[in-house]
């Protein structure tokens, strides 16, 4: 598939009749030969004249996705307070246990232990509340993904300082870990999502060697681990934006995933921070497959997931304080309309960088 911002869309000089059947004769020979080696080869152009099913150009905001998500208001936590003597900081990942209510609030700590801060979330469509409840300590150093397993009550974390990931007691106490693969311990793996026994990770820019040198956007392998299996079952192709890496996955169903990618961006001066809905598909599977994923000239191997523009932070300004370091990402509480929601929270790497604003958003998702 031709990623976004890589080689752009071929413009033709001149208007002559002539031209315009060279030009035609051109693109059919391109489209034969992309045809005859669709098994090994993807050639899809995007750009923003494609219309719905661009899915992985921010030119997908013109595509109506069935899922929507409704901005339901913002709160920026102070960058001094305290819960139970912890200063809050670095606000990292996030986990809800719908039976009693409760928001776990990962904290990445170096070295660890890392804090988990429990809340409390309000929510509804009129205004949204976060409420600082306790503190309690888990044994994973620099804590950036959290999940709660509904079925067994217990946490299921990752700690990047060394990459490890497990299961832990709603209080803290680690029962358990799995074996990363080795390929994804030499890189930064900052995001986790749970369902059903499985554990989702990814690296932010990709493992090693999957994205071809002068490709913007970057290649990067989803996988999904059996915890029970203690085995990788599969990996899926997922393409960024340019410049922007792969921050946070979250599983809504079967059928329905949010990812959200953020970045500062040089280029543009600011934070890019989006999420996406994103299709999985055994189409997209790159299990067994050594890279690149992505060649120089922008072609993947296999199609990549699919993915439907939700939301650009920098849309939902003066709502949200500003587009800062977002990197929690979780399913909330049902609303009392019976709307699943989405909550998002922010990391000031407790101002080691300046001032930065840490703040908790919520959504609705509508359909």
């Amino acid at each position: 598939s031709r990623l976004p911002g890589n080689l752009g869309t071929l413009h033709p000089q001149g208007n002559t009749t002539k031209q315009q059947n060279l030009l035609a004769m051109f693109w059919a020979l391109l489209l034969f030969v992309a045809a005859a080696t669709a098994d090994s080869n993807w050639q899809i152009n995007f750009n923003n004249n494609a219309g719905c099913g661009c899915g992985n150009t921010p030119a997908a905001a013109k595509c109506p996705a069935p899922m929507k998500l409704s901005f339901l208001g913002a709160q920026v936590v102070d960058s001094e307070a305290t819960v139970g003597g912890v200063q809050l900081g670095g606000l990292s990942s996030l986990a809800y246990n719908p039976a009693d209510n409760t928001l776990f609030v990962g904290a990445d700590t170096t070295p660890g232990p890392s804090y988990v801060f429990r809340y409390t979330p309000i929510l509804s469509r009129n205004g949204v509340s976060f409420q600082a409840q306790s503190v309690f300590t888990l044994n994973a150093a620099d804590l950036e993904g959290l999940e709660f397993d509904v079925a067994s009550g217990n946490l299921v974390f990752l700690g990047e300082s060394p990459l490890t990931i497990g299961r832990a007691s709603a209080t803290g106490s680690v029962l358990s870990t799995i074996t990363v693969p080795a390929a994804y311990q030499q890189v930064d793996v900052e995001n986790l999502a749970y369902s059903n026994g499985y554990v989702y990770f990814a690296a932010e820019e990709g493992l090693t060697g999957d994205t071809a040198q002068g490709v913007q956007s970057f290649a990067t392998r989803i996988a999904k681990f059996s915890m029970a299996q203690n085995q990788l079952v599969d990996e899926y192709l997922y393409v960024t934006d340019p410049y922007v890496p792969l921050a946070a996955v979250v599983v809504v169903d079967d059928n329905t995933w949010i990812t959200m990618e953020k970045n500062w961006v040089p280029e543009l001066g600011r934070n890019e921070v989006r999420l996406y809905k994103v299709t999985p598909s055994q189409e997209s599977s790159v299990l067994g497959r050594s890279g690149p994923l992505v060649s120089g000239g922008g072609v993947t191997a296999v199609p990549p997931l699919r993915k439907e523009l939700l939301v650009d932070m920098h849309s939902l300004l003066p709502g949200l304080a500003a587009v800062d370091n977002f990197e929690g990402l979780t399913l909330g509480p049902k609303l009392p309309d019976g709307s699943m929601t989405v909550l998002v929270v922010t990391d000031n790497n407790f101002q080691e960088f300046g001032p930065q604003v840490m703040e908790f958003a919520a959504f609705a998702i509508d359909y």
